[in-house]
């Protein structure tokens, strides 16, 4: 109590919601489970689908580990060694403010970081917008199989119903009729303005724009005598675009 400052957990919580919003973005990713079924035949499809998922997947891991090991396990173990060489109080106050300060720029919650901040939580809500568009897609194809597979027993079991009526000789055209209207009604529409493949490829672009910004931003900032862990993470996000160029398998 005497050492950790009130202001000090407002960064607490902005780090605890951020590890979050991580995980949240990780877990979302890892549930999908691509279905050969549900991916369409079309050459680019597959392609997108798969370069999407990993390509976000990677970025939310690599994310995860700068936060987690680069940042707060280095910085946590740092504080801990001056606390214990700490001569008093006032001193150990002095560390602890200086380790807040430290995570606050080294995790990118500072006032001159924020564009490259909500770059980052762009990417995270990304992930959550992938997986929603993949599952509505899934549970859409899932719906037209059913709705196929209705359709055909429907047909089988009105053919042999007019097989059975003309041998008996009591054939009705009023159930044939209402016989294809059933058909015709489970019939369905999408009235959706934008394809699936359509959002995935601006996703796709998005995601390069947002983090080939996020790489370009913490260069700058490093360059202009920032902290030395922004460049270890440019370099892992510029190494994944730079990767991210040749053919997705």
């Amino acid at each position: 109590m005497n050492v950790v400052q009130k202001t000090s957990f407002t960064t607490y919580r902005r780090i605890f919601v951020f590890l979050l919003q991580i995980r949240r973005a990780s877990y979302m990713l890892e549930r999908i489970r691509l279905v050969k079924d549900v991916i369409s035949d079309d050459d680019d499809e597959p392609n997108i689908v798969y370069y999407v998922r990993h390509r976000l997947l990677w970025f939310v891991t690599t994310l995860y580990h700068y936060v987690a090991e680069i940042v707060l396990a280095t910085a946590t173990m740092r504080m801990r060694k001056s606390l214990q060489e700490a001569t008093d109080v006032d001193e150990m106050i002095e560390v602890h403010c200086n380790y807040i300060v430290q995570l606050e720029d080294q995790i990118l919650l500072s006032k001159k970081l924020t564009p490259i901040y909500q770059a980052i939580v762009s990417l995270l809500d990304m992930a959550i917008l992938f997986f929603d568009t993949y599952t509505t897609h899934a549970g859409q194809q899932a719906y037209d199989m059913s709705n196929r597979s209705q359709n055909l027993s429907a047909s089988i079991l009105q053919s042999r119903r007019q097989r059975r009526c003309r041998v008996e000789g009591n054939g009705s055209s009023s159930d044939d009729d209402s016989g294809e209207d059933e058909t015709r009604d489970n019939s369905y529409v999408s009235f959706q303005e934008e394809t699936y493949l359509e959002r995935l490829q601006k996703m796709k672009g998005r995601f390069e724009q947002l983090c080939s910004f996020v790489s370009a931003g913490l260069r700058g900032v490093a360059r202009a005598g920032g902290q030395s862990c922004w460049e270890v993470l440019a370099e892992k996000l510029e190494w994944g675009i730079e990767k991210s160029t040749g053919t997705v398998i």
